[in-house]
């Protein structure tokens, strides 16, 4: 009886160590598991902000080229030429809020004139000097700004870079180029290419984001942000919704036949 006594308990108190080690074990594989989930976030991190660091690189570095300069200064002594044409028709030599809303029609027509002469340019160069010559038109500057804005909303719009960084690079006066300029010429030149439709982009509302979110020194920035956002994204979703009871009305019409 005596024996069998402690044969149990040598049993017993084996199980016991068994779970001991078990346990012990566990938690080393627990704590070796957070550490290395710790160390590999931490890692990830970094690896985020290198990227994020060479994005923002060769977009500074790009914004900053020769050629890029050249190209806004160009745009903006386009821009300033159409408000002086603007100026000279006025009595008081100031702009009216009628003629401010003129401006984006006048700049169109402007633009759109320097786009055909050059067209008409180069179509008589030889091939070798169409190039060279399309490299310097005002077309050609306006497409190389506005892909590069384009390409900067999309960033902010994916959080690529965050905005702060972003509007510590581009203030609200580098980015009145948008609205001003890139915007309204774009619009037109989208109306021009694909006439009867009433949808721009998305990439023109991103844009108009890049420019609008701008805290521009506001105190409650963040507040009219975040209104201004849900109700941009309310606004479009009411627009698409009549976009939508258009459209099916319009195919009722044609299949019953009325006019």
């Amino acid at each position: 009886m005596s024996v069998q006594f402690s044969l149990f308990s040598i049993l017993k108190s084996h199980n016991d160590w068994i779970e001991i080690v078990t346990l012990v074990v566990t938690s080393l594989i627990f704590v070796t598991a957070v550490i290395a989930l710790l160390v590999a976030r931490k890692s990830l991190r970094e690896t985020k902000r290198v990227k994020t660091y060479q994005v923002l690189t060769d977009f500074v570095s790009n914004y900053r080229s020769a050629e890029m300069l050249l190209a806004v200064q160009t745009l903006w002594g386009f821009y300033e030429e159409v408000i002086t044409k603007r100026l000279k028709y006025t009595e008081k030599g100031k702009l009216s809020k009628c003629e401010t809303s003129k401006i984006e029609t006048t700049l169109w027509r402007e633009y759109n004139k320097i786009r055909k002469q050059d067209d008409c340019e180069i179509k008589w160069l030889k091939p070798e000097g169409r190039l060279a010559r399309n490299e310097t038109t005002l077309h050609h500057y306006r497409r190389m700004v506005g892909g590069f804005y384009e390409l900067l909303a999309g960033i902010y719009r994916e959080k690529v870079i965050d905005d702060k960084t972003i509007f510590t690079y581009w203030n609200k006066e580098t980015l009145a180029i948008i609205p001003k300029i890139l915007l309204p010429i774009e619009k037109q030149l989208f109306k021009d290419l694909h006439k009867g439709t009433n949808e721009y982009p998305e990439i023109y509302i991103l844009m108009e984001d890049l420019y609008d979110d701008h805290p521009g020194g506001r105190i409650d920035w963040f507040w009219k942000h975040k209104f201004k956002r849900w109700f941009h994204k309310k606004i479009r979703w009411i627009q698409k919704y009549c976009h939508w009871i258009i459209s099916l009305v319009k195919k009722n019409r044609k299949t019953n036949g009325s006019p």
